[in-house]
């Protein structure tokens, strides 16, 4: 007799939660970042599927590396480009978030100590396209394995 009632309950419970539980769900409007980013590849691209910079370059070498960046709005929009030097969190994963953390000595060669940016500002009008440049420049001494940013 208890477990039957208590079986009841459950499902009316379950019932209750089904009816009275749903919640509609909207998504925001401007969650999307309005802009998109695609890279202009370069010859000495190491793989040339992906949609990101993996160049190869010697000690002492220097590039101009491109993206275009297009608006996708109907709005005049502002963009506030910026460098980060990648790093790996507490689970090893990298991260390529600008951080304020101090960098360990393992750190050889810093990414935002090698490179710039043409601006610093971008003002898009609605579905404009600009090209902004990434300017890297490697250090004479030699660099073993990959610079990340």
């Amino acid at each position: 007799m208890k477990n039957r009632l208590l079986m009841c309950i459950g499902l009316l419970l379950s019932v209750f939660s089904f009816v009275y539980g749903q919640n509609e769900v909207y998504a925001e409007e401007n969650m999307s970042p309005n802009f998109t980013v695609n890279a202009n590849l370069p010859e000495n691209q190491i793989n040339s599927v992906t949609g990101y910079f993996h160049i190869a370059l010697t000690s002492g070498q220097d590039q101009t590396l491109t993206v275009n960046i297009t608006n996708t709005s109907n709005e005049v929009i502002t963009i506030i480009p910026s460098l980060a030097t990648a790093t790996t969190n507490s689970n090893g994963v990298i991260s390529y978030k600008e951080t304020s953390d101090v960098n360990d000595e393992s750190l050889s060669i810093d990414f935002k100590a090698i490179s710039s940016l043409s601006d610093t500002e971008i003002v898009l009008e609605s579905f404009e396209t600009k090209t902004v440049a990434l300017f890297v420049e490697l250090p004479e001494t030699a660099v073993e394995g990959q610079i990340l940013g």
